[in-house]
């Protein structure tokens, strides 16, 4: 794994840490061990894993992440961004690692 891959993935595990920290702050804390999946798997290096369980993550529909109210919705709407970012982030270049060489 090269330096950017380490350096984008220790961000997204301090990203995804700190939105577990605000989801049990909010006492959700079915939400926050689905998100701390994420983050270990991340530590483990298996972004795959980390990714499949992102990608099952619910965000529309009854009981999604947009029916939570938070009792600090800036923090919470700010924790869950930077968290969703530096997933998908990584989520596109997992995805482009993948595609054959042209």
């Amino acid at each position: 794994m090269d330096l950017q891959s380490d350096e984008e993935i220790a961000h997204a595990v301090a990203v995804t840490d700190h939105f577990v920290v605000v989801l049990r702050s909010e006492e959700l804390e079915g939400w926050a061990a689905r998100f701390d999946q994420i983050a270990r798997a991340l530590e483990k290096g298996d972004a795959f894993e980390a990714m499949n369980l992102y990608a099952a993550t619910s965000y529309a529909g009854p009981g999604s992440l947009h029916d939570v109210f938070a009792n600090d919705e800036p923090a919470f709407y700010a924790a869950w961004g930077a968290c969703g970012r530096a997933l998908q982030d990584l989520q596109r270049r997992i995805s482009r690692s993948k595609r054959p060489a042209a």
